[in-house]
């Protein structure tokens, strides 16, 4: 299906008043010509006259010839910050965040004599004309590539901020980790933890930023470091992961995840890549979207438009127009990938929100939107091995013609078992350290599991297997201190000594010996920090049971009566939830039709145990399933 036609209109990060007390309008725009961009000249100060107000001028340069400039990459601070600074431009005050006013402020020459030129996407583009808007957001990358140098600026100086700076020197220079990586340094991995979760991170426009110029320094406060120093910081902190969880954080997989992932290494645009964007080797958007869904944006738009142009698909996504809602761009983007990768995973990435948006089940949202704010959920496409439930199979979809709605997918596959029966959803605590409540859910669930399949040593390794999805990605799992098989055997450690009472009556749980030669104080330690790490997996799922006696981890949606489903092309089986059925207007060569299909809505992705590698086709082709169509809505 062609893509939409999509003209485009950057959104400022910047906000826009009219406030006559602060400037006159835009005056100090002049209409850029084809081949020109603004630059902002920013004056000097002295090391005396720090205190003077930002103040300088915009510019018109060559676009292909400009002189030697930095480029901005920042964050614009909370909406209630965002008109509280300003700066003179050409003697009129100028509106600006605070944050960008102390960037300039910082970057700005005091040596009483050189200017500084610096692009600034608020400053440099016209926010009122929307032709030019349109013109320079498709332009913005080659701005940032030609830059002689990007300036990332972080933020001031927090109360702890320097701690975490002195710590990343250290880490950069030491050549024996072990050295810095201590507990009693926790106060300063703490504040880098806090300095890699400052809002600069999250911002979903900053990957094309970084990504495009190899010169780009980041700055924080009076503090500063080269962009492939940090980088090359943070690999040393990933390959150093297992000391950091023995030595600082053995309870809090997710403090140990922001080190080891958060920060730079938050900002790729490849997940095993430190070095920026090569244009021969651009990945799909589906990939980008999957690595930055975590991203914010001030529209909704932006989590798509501002990936677009780091991909392989720039050249065939369609035109950006910010005129559509972001609705429509969301379905566009659902088909488009849909339609280029004959692949139906991307209908998978549910979150369990509220659906703002009134999206169809199989579009996923991309904007981080989440009921459950704190942690979100994990999806099936991070487990390793890859999971191959439809095989090989290529997806079989339409989009019926019908009248006035091309919103319905119409996609292939079989019914595999309907939900008999779930247990209660579980809802990680805002500090997955709290085990109780992990622990009170994993009781449950394995009184259900029991009590629907039994106890038996196979039983309980299927149930190994279920309750958390499967196989735990490396980047996410304890960093295999111990064998898997012990896991189950760990929890129920905790409940004996936690919960005694809890396990009366409980059905046995099949265990396996913990490790020897490991002392109670450490196995104890290992115990919580598995259940801690369960936590985020279990978090908006629960168990289910089958009517031929499949057990699943499912949605937290998940219900009796719901189908268990595979679909050709998609890797993961999906919960279907019958609907109503609709009376459509079929229209076929300028004719129309009435008539009747069952309809569906998507629940969402779930593990089966024991048909995630194939075996449902393989009974498909035994002729135990029906070949149908699902029209999704």
């Amino acid at each position: 299906m062609p893509p939409p036609s999509l003209a485009n209109n950057h959104v400022s990060n910047e906000p826009s008043r009219d406030n006559a007390s602060l400037r006159s309008d835009f005056e100090v725009y002049k209409e850029l010509q084809q081949n020109e961009i603004r630059i902002v000249e920013i004056d000097p100060v002295t090391a005396d006259s720090r205190s003077e107000q930002v103040s300088g001028r915009l510019t018109h340069v060559p676009r292909d010839k400009p002189p030697a400039y930095q480029a901005l990459s920042y964050a614009w601070g909370r909406p209630s910050e965002r008109e509280k600074g300003y700066i003179l431009l050409d003697g009129i005050k100028h509106p600006v965040t605070s944050t960008l006013e102390a960037a300039l402020r910082r970057l700005r020459h005091e040596d009483g004599q050189k200017k500084l030129l610096i692009w600034v996407d608020a400053l440099c583009i016209n926010q009122k004309n929307l032709g030019e808007k349109a013109r320079e957001v498709q332009r913005m990358r080659p701005i940032y590539q030609r830059a002689e140098q990007v300036s990332v600026w972080l933020g001031e100086h927090s109360e702890n901020s320097p701690l975490a700076w002195k710590l990343l020197k250290e880490l950069h220079v030491t050549s024996d980790l072990t050295t810095v990586i201590q507990s009693p340094r926790l106060r300063a991995f703490d504040a880098l933890k806090d300095l890699f979760r400052r809002e600069y991170w999250w911002r979903i426009w900053v990957v094309q930023e970084v990504n495009s110029n190899e010169n780009t320094v980041v700055y924080c406060g009076e503090d500063h470091m080269s962009w492939s120093d940090l980088l090359q910081v943070s690999g040393r902190i990933e390959k150093a992961t297992r000391i950091i969880l023995d030595a600082v954080y053995h309870d809090q997989p997710h403090s140990v995840y922001i080190l080891t992932s958060g920060g730079p290494r938050n900002l790729r645009i490849q997940r095993h890549s430190n070095t920026t964007a090569d244009e021969t080797k651009l990945p799909p958007l589906v990939d980008l979207l999957y690595l930055h869904e975590s991203k914010f944006s001030s529209e909704d738009v932006d989590k798509v438009y501002a990936l677009v142009g780091l991909s392989l698909d720039r050249e065939t996504f369609g035109a950006i127009d910010y005129s559509l809602p972001a609705r429509l761009v969301y379905i566009h983007t659902a088909k488009y990938i849909i339609t280029q990768t004959k692949c139906l995973n991307v209908i998978c990435r549910h979150n369990n929100d509220g659906n703002p948006l009134s999206l169809p089940s199989w579009v996923p949202d991309w904007q981080r939107r989440l009921l459950f704010p704190h942690h979100r959920v994990m999806h099936l496409q991070i487990r390793e091995p890859p999971y191959e439930a439809a095989g090989a199979t290529k997806a079989k979809f339409s989009w019926p013609p019908w009248v006035n709605n091309s919103e319905v997918l119409q996609a292939s596959g079989f019914t595999v078992c309907t939900i008999k029966d779930a247990a209660h959803p579980f809802y990680c605590p805002i500090d997955e350290r709290d085990i109780g409540p992990t622990l009170a859910a994993f009781h449950g669930w394995w009184e259900f599991f029991a009590k629907a399949k039994g106890s038996t040593i196979d039983d309980c390794e299927a149930f190994q297997r279920t309750f958390c999805g499967g196989a735990w990605a490396p980047r996410y799992e304890e960093f295999r201190r111990e064998d898997p098989s012990q896991r189950v055997s760990q929890f129920v450690r905790l409940l004996l000594k936690m919960f005694p009472r809890l396990t009366d009556g409980m059905p046995p749980i099949p265990t396996t010996p913990l490790e020897e030669g490991i002392d109670e104080v450490e196995l104890e330690k290992r115990a919580k920090g598995t259940v801690a790490a369960a936590a985020l997996r279990m978090h908006g799922k629960r168990l289910v049971v089958t009517e031929s006696k499949l057990v699943g981890f499912a949605p937290m949606a998940a219900r009796a009566g719901d189908k268990i489903v595979v679909l050709f092309g998609c890797n993961y089986p999906v919960v279907l939830r019958q609907m109503e059925p609709k009376v459509k207007d079929l229209q076929v060569d300028g004719k129309f039709y009435r008539g009747e299909c069952m309809s569906w809505a998507l629940i969402g992705e779930i593990y089966v145990d024991g048909i995630m590698y194939g075996a449902a086709m393989r009974n498909l082709n035994a002729g135990k399933y029906i070949e149908e169509s699902y029209y999704i809505h």
